[in-house]
């Protein structure tokens, strides 16, 4: 069960991450698009932010042994 949902997260920070350059973000774009945030800047803080977690529950899952 843990290896689905680490296959999960290492998906979902691939799918993030991938995406994301300097010159184009397309995640960031569609993501504002959808008008759920304010303004440009709010949009990019939500992107990072779920980013970040992602990365660190996947870290977390992959070297912690607690669930064995």
């Amino acid at each position: 069960m843990l290896n689905i949902i680490r296959l999960i997260f290492a998906i979902c920070v691939i799918l993030l991450i991938v995406p994301q350059t300097q010159t184009e973000n397309v995640l960031l774009r569609i993501f504002y698009e959808t008008r759920i945030f304010k303004n440009y800047g709010q949009t990019k803080k939500v992107l990072n932010l779920i980013t970040w977690i992602c990365i660190f529950i996947f870290l977390f899952l992959t070297f912690t042994n607690i669930f064995y």
